[in-house]
């Protein structure tokens, strides 16, 4: 977990946006749930991803209607962090992002239920991992089907109350508190859709052919993560070539594509004469690294 956090610390000199550190931290709640039973993984896991502490907030605004809560403290830092790109340096950017951008992106993070959702969806995995069900047997095929039903019914009123909620609660307050909730329960059953999809494609169809290329993309995913901070923010950020200031949505998908493909057959010609990716490489090395003479 601290070389963890070392690389998010890395990769958050290029992209305000990490996500790595918040794992580093959160990841933490594994080690003492890893020797318990899989019914009390499963619960834990069930009420993280409720949103207690969101719920908790909604009903104290609806018993006291009067309260009005603090501005979200992300936004400060986040008009803070809008200077620097639009006028700053590298270093500008580098240090920026270190600093108010960390700082945003943690807060942010705890302001939208992050806290809560992923140490939930962390111990799931661990759950999963514990019943194999990524494994090729029937049980399993017949599981992810169900699940790929199942999300499905429940991501469409889910997303149709985040949709169209703002048209009939009038407190803003409360509504924050509940979108926060919703966009948690319907980003989770869209998530279950994709995995499940992914899992039925590979198993039950002629596509595993294609997707088995993908395999060095994925042994690579932290080298690949922090590359694509580095290449994206180049592009796109004002201290490089300010791409953003002319790209749209269409071409910056294409850009997308493009990049995604390089970093395959990248992936693949690396992995043929080395067994992991440069970063997974010094990962490796540093987790078993011996102290002794």
């Amino acid at each position: 977990m601290f070389l963890l956090l070392i690389f998010g610390f890395i990769n958050t000199a290029f992209y305000q946006g990490d996500i790595l550190t918040l794992y580093a931290i959160l990841g933490l709640i594994l080690i003492p749930v890893c020797n318990l039973s899989n019914k009390t993984i499963f619960i834990l896991a069930s009420f993280l991803m409720l949103q207690p502490m969101e719920w908790g907030k909604y009903l104290y605004l609806v018993f006291n209607p009067s309260y009005v809560p603090t501005p979200n403290l992300s936004g400060s830092y986040y008009a803070a962090i809008s200077d620097y790109m639009n006028n700053g340096t590298f270093w500008d950017y580098m240090i920026g992002d270190i600093t108010k951008g960390k700082a945003a992106s943690m807060l942010w993070s705890w302001e939208n239920g992050r806290f809560f959702q992923a140490p939930g969806l962390f111990i799931l995995g661990l759950l999963a991992g514990r019943k194999q069900l990524f494994s090729n047997t029937s049980e399993n095929l017949l599981f992810w089907k169900k699940t790929a039903l199942y999300a499905t019914i429940f991501f469409i009123p889910l997303y149709a109350f985040v949709f169209y909620s703002p048209q009939f609660i009038t407190n803003k307050y409360e509504l924050d508190r509940l979108l926060v909730i919703f966009n948690s329960y319907a980003n989770f059953a869209m998530m279950l859709i994709w995995v499940s999809g992914f899992i039925l494609l590979f198993y039950l169809s002629n596509i595993n052919i294609l997707l088995t290329k993908l395999i060095p993309f994925g042994k690579m995913s932290l080298s690949n993560y922090i590359i694509q901070s580095i290449i994206g923010s180049t592009l796109y950020y004002k201290y490089g070539f300010g791409l953003y200031q002319y790209t749209g949505a269409t071409i910056c998908l294409f850009i997308g594509i493009i990049l995604f493909l390089l970093n395959v057959i990248f992936c693949t010609w690396w992995l043929k004469s080395h067994k992991q990716g440069p970063l997974e490489f010094i990962w490796h090395k540093l987790t078993w690294i011996s102290l002794k003479n």
